[in-house]
C-alpha cells in the first residue's frame, strides 16, 4: 500500500511539476514577445531561452560542458551557440588556460534583458503567491526549501551532464540487471 502512495504521490509531483515548468516558461515566451522584439533577444525560441538560462547559471560553460548539460551532441549545442551569438546574446572567447576550449558566456548587453525576463518570471510567480495564500506559500516554500537542499546535496544537480545524475545511475544499473 505505501508503494502505491509513494507512486501517486510521484507522478502527481510529476504532473503539477510539469505544469508549473510550463507556466514559467510561458511567462519568459510571453516577456520575450511582447518586451523584448526588437532587442537581441526578438524571436528567441524556448530551445534558445533553456540554453541561455543554462550559461548564466554557470557564468560560462565550455561547448562540451554546455551539450552534457542539454543532453545534445556537441554539434548541435555549436549551432545553437551560433545562432546565439549572432543575435548578440552570448560571446564566445578561447579559454585562458586551454586555447583549445572555447567558453561561451552572456554577453554584457544581453544581461540586462535577462534580467528583466527573470522580473517577469517573479513577477508570474508573485501572482501565483497572490492566488494560493500566504499560508499555502510559506508552506510551498518550506517543502521547496528541503527538494532544493535534496537536489544540491544528495543529487549534486548544480553541474550535472544528462545521464549522470545519480537517477540516471540507477535506471542504467536496473537495465543491466535485467
Amino acid at each position: 500500500m505505501k508503494k502505491n502512495l509513494t507512486l501517486d504521490q510521484a507522478r502527481f509531483i510529476s504532473s503539477a511539476g510539469k505544469l508549473l515548468h510550463d507556466f514559467l516558461f510561458e511567462v519568459q515566451a510571453d516577456h520575450v514577445q511582447i518586451c523584448c522584439k526588437d532587442s537581441p533577444f526578438g524571436e528567441t525560441t524556448m530551445s534558445q531561452l533553456h540554453v541561455i538560462n543554462t550559461v548564466r547559471a554557470h557564468g560560462q560553460l565550455s561547448m562540451t560542458e554546455l551539450a552534457g548539460m542539454l543532453g545534445i551532441t556537441p554539434p548541435s549545442a555549436t549551432v545553437m551557440v551560433d545562432r546565439l551569438v549572432e543575435k548578440g546574446v552570448f560571446t564566445r572567447q578561447h579559454c585562458t588556460s586551454d586555447r583549445r576550449k572555447v567558453m561561451v558566456y552572456v554577453s554584457p548587453a544581453a544581461e540586462i534583458y535577462i534580467q528583466k525576463l527573470e522580473g517577469a518570471v517573479v513577477s508570474g510567480c508573485k501572482t501565483l503567491v497572490e492566488k494560493i495564500g500566504p499560508a499555502t506559500a510559506r508552506q510551498w516554500c518550506e517543502v521547496l526549501e528541503k527538494v532544493k537542499r535534496i537536489l544540491e546535496n544528495d543529487f549534486n544537480m548544480s553541474m550535472k551532464m544528462v545521464g549522470e545524475t545519480p537517477v540516471a545511475n540507477d535506471l542504467k544499473k536496473r537495465a543491466a540487471e535485467g
